[in-house]
């Protein structure tokens, strides 16, 4: 079955390359899907050039760039990546990843049996302390683990599952709706403890030559956007997701 892989990449910075060059070159060696950087918050001349230059490094990997000309939004960003690609399998990640080994098949035999809405991998907690179930995983039958609480940005999915992030909430942590929307509908994500994909964390995201938002002004947006998105439409989203004895 035909795959890509979504990944949204602010550039802003040369030693963006170098980190995107390692991700893009460890996606290359281990797995036969096909990348898309989703580039954004391109607000210069300077970056423009940078996002041109690591284009011509994609087209050698056989890869692609697309653009996204918004303002920074990671659950509008993977959407953009979905609704201009074309595949069985969408894989959904973020540019501070190194893929390790067979990480990818697995979860396609997983997705395969049909029993999961989406697989992922497992990374180790990186220096800021971001869980990992690796270490939980291994521990259950096959080392799979089921659960309704998958953490972090690495998903795998088939595409005609019709889920779409939504774009409401979700501007830097895209499962925390997922979470919910995964209760609600009684569906499952399966962790492979085996399927190694190391999430190197949040440094890259400093080397930023344009103003943003800290990390912890982040954070409080996220749970305020999220609050007022619940107290919005909580009884809408029981219908759409066909689970009326869903509770706030």
């Amino acid at each position: 079955m035909k795959s890509v892989t979504i990944c949204p990449a602010t550039i802003q910075h040369p030693a963006h390359i170098a980190f995107y060059r390692a991700m893009a070159r460890s996606h290359k060696a281990t797995c036969d899907s096909i990348l898309y950087f989703v580039f954004n918050e391109i607000h210069t001349e300077d970056h423009w050039a940078l996002a041109k230059s690591f284009e011509k490094e994609l087209e050698d990997l056989e890869y692609f760039a697309l653009y996204y000309e918004e303002d920074f939004h990671l659950n509008k960003l993977f959407n953009y990546g979905l609704d201009n690609t074309k595949s069985d399998i969408v894989v959904y990640t973020i540019a501070d990843t190194i893929f390790l080994n067979d990480w990818l098949n697995p979860l396609k035999l997983i997705l395969a049996s049909g029993k999961y809405h989406s697989a992922q991998g497992t990374s180790r907690e990186n220096y800021d302390g971001f869980y990992s179930y690796r270490s939980e995983a291994k521990n259950h039958p096959a080392g799979i683990m089921e659960t309704q609480t998958p953490c972090g940005y690495h998903f795998v999915m088939m595409r005609d599952n019709g889920y779409r992030w939504d774009e409401e909430i979700g501007l830097f942590y895209p499962d925390v709706l997922y979470r919910e929307y995964l209760s609600a509908t009684e569906q499952k994500t399966a962790i492979y403890a085996h399927s190694w994909v190391e999430h190197l964390g949040a440094p890259i995201a400093h080397l930023r030559t344009h103003t943003g938002p800290t990390w912890e002004d982040r954070e409080l947006k996220e749970r305020r956007l999220f609050e007022k998105w619940r107290a919005d439409n909580w009884n809408e989203m029981k219908i759409k997701w066909k689970a009326p004895n869903l509770h706030l």
